[in-house]
Order: structure tokens, then C-alpha cells, then sequence
């Protein structure tokens, strides 16, 4: 009940920290209702895979282990945001830069293995929401109870995610009725490139 009642709580946060990645990846290539939230159920299901991971590091070896996971935040928020800048400028741009390979990178990040991939990488990417189950996780000092906690707290904060891939992939279906489609995925790109030049930014005042 904790891990649920904290992933409720703090859900909303969740969300808005998953939107600037999950929004234009929906919008640019998976749009209209059902799209959007088979989208986010598979990014969800990512996001799973990372809380499991803290879960087993954090309950097999406690807060000497944790000191290591805080650790490794630096080259975790880097190589996100770098996977994000390369994303965001093949969709906006790779036409005109690099042609040949554009091509390939959209349809790997277009298929739904991507998404999979890009859940797990913003479930091991550390915010707020996911720092304050790890510290709880701490005082459970039990494997079980400490995977059983992440799992409720999965489902508890991904309630709120799942409703905005939804609404997402239905708004943005109803976008490319009026606006051309190489703009929506140009204003995706953008927007994805901009909140890895973010993550990245983060991740250089971390080695500092």
C-alpha cells in the first residue's frame, strides 16, 4: 500500500518528467488513441524493467549499493541526453544532414522496441519522484518487500502516464488533419533535442 499510495502521489510528477520524451515520440511517429497508448504501456513496461533493477540492487545490498546508483547519475543523464539530441535532429533535420542514415534511425526509433528501450533508460534516469521511493526502499530491509514496494509504486505513478499517451496519440492524429505532418515531426524533433540538451547539461554539473 505505501509504494502504491506514494506512486499516486507522486504520479503527476512522474509524468512530467516522462512528457518532454514520451509527447513528441508519440506525436512524431505513433499517433491516433490506441497508438498512443499501446506507446505508453510499452514505455511504462521499460520503466518497470529500471524500477525492478533499483529494486533488487537496493534490496540485495542497501545503502552501500545506493551510494554507487547516485554515482552513476552523471553518465546515466549524459548518454540520455545525447540519445535524445540524435533522435530530435534526425526527425527535424536528418533529411537535409545525413539522408542515408535518417532513414534508418527514425525507423529503429519508430518501432516499438524503441519504445521499450527509451522506458527503461528514463526508469534508470534519477528524478525526485524515483529518489524518494528508493530512500523508502531503504527502510524496508527486505528483497521481497523492496520489489514488491517498486511494483506498486510502478503502477500507482504510471496510471497518470498511460492517460497522457492516450490523449497524446488521439491529439496528435487530429494535428495532422491541419497542420502537414513534416512540421509536427520537425516541432517533435525539436522538442526532443532540446530536452536532451538538458538531460546532458544536468549530467555535466554532475561530474562537477
Amino acid at each position: 500500500m505505501s509504494g502504491l499510495l506514494l506512486g499516486f502521489g507522486v504520479g503527476t510528477s512522474c509524468m512530467v518528467f516522462c512528457t518532454p520524451v514520451l509527447v513528441p515520440h508519440i506525436v512524431a511517429d505513433h499517433r491516433g488513441g490506441k497508438r498512443g497508448l499501446l506507446t505508453s504501456i510499452l514505455f511504462s513496461l521499460g520503466r518497470l524493467i529500471a524500477y525492478l533493477t533499483y529494486a533488487l540492487a537496493l534490496g540485495v545490498a542497501g545503502e552501500t549499493l545506493s551510494g554507487g546508483i547516485r554515482s552513476s547519475t552523471s553518465p546515466m543523464l549524459i548518454g540520455m541526453g545525447a540519445l535524445l539530441i540524435i533522435y530530435g535532429v534526425s526527425i527535424s533535420y536528418g533529411h537535409y544532414i545525413w539522408p542515408n542514415v535518417t532513414s534508418r534511425i527514425c525507423g529503429h526509433f519508430s518501432s516499438h522496441n524503441s519504445t521499450f528501450v527509451l522506458g527503461v533508460l528514463m526508469g534508470l534516469t534519477p528524478c525526485l519522484p524515483l529518489t524518494m521511493a528508493m530512500a523508502y526502499s531503504l527502510t524496508l530491509r527486505d528483497l521481497l518487500a523492496t520489489v514488491a514496494f517498486f511494483i506498486f509504486f510502478w503502477l500507482g505513478s504510471s496510471t497518470y502516464t498511460l492517460a497522457l499517451g492516450g490523449a497524446t496519440g488521439a491529439i496528435g492524429q487530429l494535428a495532422v488533419a491541419r497542420i502537414q505532418i513534416g512540421r509536427i515531426r520537425r516541432i517533435s524533433g525539436i522538442a526532443l533535442s532540446t530536452t536532451g540538451i538538458l538531460f546532458f547539461s544536468e549530467g555535466v554539473k554532475f561530474l562537477s
